[in-house]
This record gives C-alpha cells, sequence and structure tokens, in this order.
C-alpha cells in the first residue's frame, strides 16, 4: 500500500511524521523525528524493510543520537491512514514486543525501540515464521480435542 496521506500525525506524540525514503522500497515509511522517535508503516512495509538489512542501517542512522520525547505506550492510538483506533498485540508469542496495527489497513506503529527489538528476538526470518508456524499448529490442535462433531 502506498502513502494515501502526504502529511502523516504521529499516532503516540501527535507532532508531524517526516516521510523518509528507502533505498530498496517504492514508498516511502513515517517517522517521527521531530517527536516521539515512531515508526509507522503502512500495509507490508514492515516485511519488506525487514528483508533488507540496508533499510534497517538506513533507519537506524536516522535516529541515531538523538533524544525523543517519552510516550503513554498504554494509550490506545488512531491510525492515520484510516482513523480507526488501532490495537496492540505481540509479534510472537514470546510476548516481547508489543505494536499497534490498525486492522482495517493493515498499517502498524512502533515506538522507538520496537523496530530494534523486533528484529532481535528471531536469528532471521525463517526462524520467525517457523516459530509463528509452530505456535499456530499448537494453538489449532487444541481446539480440535476441544471440538466435537456434532456441533456442526
Amino acid at each position: 500500500m502506498y502513502d494515501s496521506k502526504e502529511i502523516i500525525t504521529c499516532p503516540a506524540c501527535g507532532k508531524q511524521m517526516k516521510k523518509v525514503n528507502l533505498a530498496d522500497m517504492n514508498s516511502s515509511i513515517d517517522i517521527c523525528l521531530d517527536g516521539c522517535g515512531g515508526i509507522f508503516f503502512n500495509n507490508y512495509e514492515l516485511e519488506k524493510i525487514c528483508k533488507n538489512e540496508k533499510n534497517i542501517e538506513e533507519i537506524e542512522n536516522l535516529l541515531k543520537d538523538k533524544v525523543f520525547e517519552e510516550v503513554d505506550s498504554s494509550k490506545t492510538r488512531t491510525c492515520p491512514e484510516c482513523g480507526i483506533p488501532m490495537l496492540k498485540h505481540f509479534t510472537s508469542e514470546k510476548q516481547t514486543v508489543e505494536i499497534d496495527e490498525c486492522y482495517d489497513c493493515g498499517s502498524k506503529f512502533l515506538d522507538y525501540g520496537e523496530l530494534q527489538a523486533f528484529i532481535n528476538e528471531f536469528p532471521n526470518e525463517r526462524e520467525r515464521r517457523a516459530s509463528f508456524a509452530k505456535h499456530f499448529l499448537k494453538a489449532v490442535s487444541f481446539e480440535k480435542t476441544h471440538i466435537k462433531d456434532d456441533n456442526f
């Protein structure tokens, strides 16, 4: 999904976010460089960025040596793309990184430091996917053992 708005307001601190074009992407991401350091990703942009280490280094260089204002991460954020409340969820069953996601347009907002924490959660994308598959299959198996055929 491409940015539908020229100016994005940060869902965490309300400041104007800066559009940043990354070397290997056909779109831009929005970073709150003058406020809280949060990053807004349109649908699938986070996946694209994580596939290329150059993109991550570029983002880290923009954030390096800056001091950002603290925000209340427990507050519900509103999606700057669609205007609906974003939902908080963990990025894996490890439950170490909690991000905000818009279930309407698929956009994601990461507070300052969460991108690096998300990347460090697993050594590589293959292990992240394997962990998800294992967790999902375990959940589905649990459901099957608790459902009786006569309920359908």
